[in-house]
């Protein structure tokens, strides 16, 4: 698999180019999106760029991230937990969780789940990576084996600790990851940024 961070930050540094905190019409909202502010995603303000990408973010949180203009957002999630979920009609989806971190790193929790897994897992790629905001993350892509089914599932993670946080962010397709999903969903975990 080929990814822009393999070679550095050159995936997340064009993330970085004013959009990462869009634009709310509503100042006292948690979380904002081009459609949320009410432009329809085409006026070329703040949250919605050239590339057919909008910005989401989270206000509460402090973070923000690119997806596909035509992708659906919803929020909600457990109560130990916050979370976005961001669909594409493919099937492709992104979901960040946010919940405290107990005082454990995001290798840590990478850590946890592959163990968790066993002899199950495959681990396709693992790295540390550094966001332009300038916390540094925990990618790693693994295949896993079902125990009912014997089929094979494969995703995507970026662990990021924050300020007693941990942002998880979980991408996969339930079609698959071809290599165009895996380039699509590389650059939307990517663009993951902290910051106000």
């Amino acid at each position: 698999m080929t990814r822009a961070a393999k070679n550095g930050t050159d995936g997340r540094s064009d993330a970085s180019d004013g959009t990462q905190n869009g634009s709310s019409a509503d100042s006292n909202a948690d979380t904002d999106t081009e459609a949320d502010a009410g432009n329809g995603g085409d006026s070329g303000a703040t949250g919605n760029d050239a590339s057919g990408f909008e910005t989401y973010t989270n206000s509460e949180h402090g973070y923000s991230l690119e997806y596909p203009a035509d992708w659906e957002v919803s929020e909600g999630g457990p109560e130990e937990s916050e979370s976005v979920h961001l669909e594409g009609s493919d099937g492709s989806d992104v979901t960040v969780d946010v919940e405290e971190s107990n005082g454990q790193t995001a290798k840590g929790f990478a850590d946890g789940v592959i163990s968790a897994f066993g002899d199950r897992i495959e681990v396709v790629s693992r790295e540390e990576m550094a966001l332009s905001s300038g916390q540094k993350g925990h990618f790693f892509e693994y295949k896993i084996n079902s125990d009912e089914t014997g089929a094979v599932t494969q995703t995507k993670f970026l662990y990021v600790v924050a300020d007693g946080n941990l942002y998880q962010i979980e991408a996969g397709s339930g079609t698959g990851i071809d290599e165009e999903t895996s380039q699509l969903l590389d650059k939307i975990m990517e663009s993951f940024t902290m910051g106000k």
